[in-house]
């Protein structure tokens, strides 16, 4: 008798203040109440009007979506007009190519931005008092990667046959434009923190 009075009180509480007050503040009541009587709650439930379907989010799915948000926002501080300036003076021996078309320099922009993002990502580890080769290593097999994927994109766009020493420097060349742009993010990402604008 006690819990079916329960039941009927803490729904009408709910019903009558629909605010998340009344729902934080009863809620708790409602699922102690629902786990000792789970077939009654349902029927009560149900009479009244009621669905118990909750929306249940998971704390990957609240990370994912914070870093997606961190990631807009880093993104609005980036100059597309900076980075396409960027790759002629990093590969000007490559854009005057005909090859080299517009295909491969949004490859070059989005490999940079990935970098860029990457770094922002690492910069936390630099609020919090890490040197910058420690995070640099924390972050070298990611952005290893992100050199190897460039260096072999480029190396499909020759514009002739290359030998083993100008793929050596392509090699570095490929290297210097993941890390600058790396760079680039961590250090923003590590001012936003500072301001605490993350």
């Amino acid at each position: 008798m006690l819990a079916r009075e329960s039941f009927y009180f803490v729904l009408h509480i709910i019903k009558q203040r629909p605010s998340s007050y009344s729902r934080v503040f009863f809620m708790p009541l409602w699922n102690i109440l629902s786990r000792m009587f789970p077939f009654r709650t349902l029927r009560l439930a149900s009479r009244e009007g009621f669905s118990l379907m909750n929306v249940i989010t998971t704390f990957k799915d609240k990370r994912r979506e914070k870093q997606l948000k961190y990631e807009r926002r880093m993104l609005k501080e980036i100059s597309l007009t900076a980075l396409r300036k960027h790759i002629q003076q990093c590969f000007e021996n490559y854009t005057d190519s005909v090859l080299f078309s517009r295909h491969c320099e949004e490859y070059c922009i989005e490999l940079a931005i990935e970098s860029y993002l990457l770094g922002a990502r690492y910069s936390k580890f630099g609020y919090y008092g890490e040197p910058l080769m420690q995070v640099r290593d924390r972050a070298c097999h990611e952005e290893q990667d992100l050199t190897e994927l460039l260096f072999h994109f480029m190396q499909n766009v020759p514009i002739a046959e290359m030998e083993e020493e100008q793929r050596h420097q392509l090699y570095e060349l490929c290297q210097s434009f993941i890390t600058s742009w790396w760079t680039e993010g961590y250090e923003k990402g590590e001012r936003r923190y500072r301001l605490r604008l993350h």
